[in-house]
Formats: structure tokens, sequence, C-alpha cells
């Protein structure tokens, strides 16, 4: 919940990263605030239950592709970190042949409103809060792994 992420935040692990532009005119995408991450099918599935909750029984939510099996550290999806950082102008734009699993950034309320709706289920989840220069993440980021075998784009 919000206050998690709230003293999350406070008491940053030595290890998180920060991600920050040298440009001056770098603008960050989304407004400052605390934000998740959750793979673009499930949520999919997740905005239909909430239209129709007699829809079938929703799977349940696993973001665990987002950690490396070596260290447990997270692996922020290219696609995601180049939104964060201005390399890409849309998050799910022009992702035809992207290679992993494509993650979509949701709000610290509809996180809230998921969490109301799965009261038992573990909360192994990637947090990020934006502050208007930085972006810092609820636990630490791993730079060795790449489960993505991407290539960043370049503009």
């Amino acid at each position: 919940n919000i206050q998690d992420m709230e003293d999350s935040k406070q008491s940053q692990l030595p290890n998180s990263a920060a991600l920050s532009s040298s440009t001056s005119s770098y603008q960050q995408p989304l407004v400052p605030g605390l934000y998740n991450l959750v793979p673009k099918d499930w949520l999919r599935t997740w905005r239909r239950y909430l239209k129709d909750p007699e829809l079938s029984i929703l799977p349940s939510l696993d973001c665990t592709a987002l950690f490396c099996n070596s260290h447990g550290m997270l692996i922020i999806p290219p696609h995601v970190e180049e939104y964060l950082i201005g390399v890409r102008k849309n998050l799910l734009g022009g992702l035809g042949t992207y290679p992993g699993l494509i993650f979509e950034i949701i709000s610290a309320e509809e996180w809230d409103a998921l969490q109301r709706t799965f009261k038992n289920s573990a909360d192994i989840s990637a947090r990020f809060c934006l502050d208007g220069e930085n972006i810092t993440w609820n636990v630490a980021v791993c730079m060795s792994c790449d489960v993505f075998s991407y290539t960043p784009i370049h503009s």
C-alpha cells in the first residue's frame, strides 16, 4: 500500500538504484508519485474483471519474472527503463518484436485496489517512486543479469 512504499522510500537500501537524467531538459513521463509494474496480459484480465466480476477467476498475479534467479534482485524491463528515462516516448509503442514479458505501469491507487481483492496473496512486486528528478525502486536492482537478453534502442 501507499504507506508501505513511503516507509520503503524513506529507508532505502544502500544498493537501490536511482536513475536520473543528466540533461536539464529531461522531464519524467509520469507525475511524481508511487507506481507498480504489472504484467500487461494479467492487467488486461484484471481490468476486464473489474468491469464484470462474474468473469472466471483471475489467475494469481506473478511478478517473479522481474527478479533475477542468481541474486533475487530486480531486473527492470528494458521498455520500462527506456520509458522512464526518456528514451522511449510511449511505454507500449513499437514493441512488436520485444523478446521479453511486457509490463505496464499502474498507479498506487490501482495497486491498492488490486491488493484489496487479493488480500492473502504474496506481495512480490516492483514499486518505484518518482520525485520529479529521480526514480527509486523498492528493491535493489541487479546490474549483472539480463534475463530479457535485450539490446536497448538508440535514438
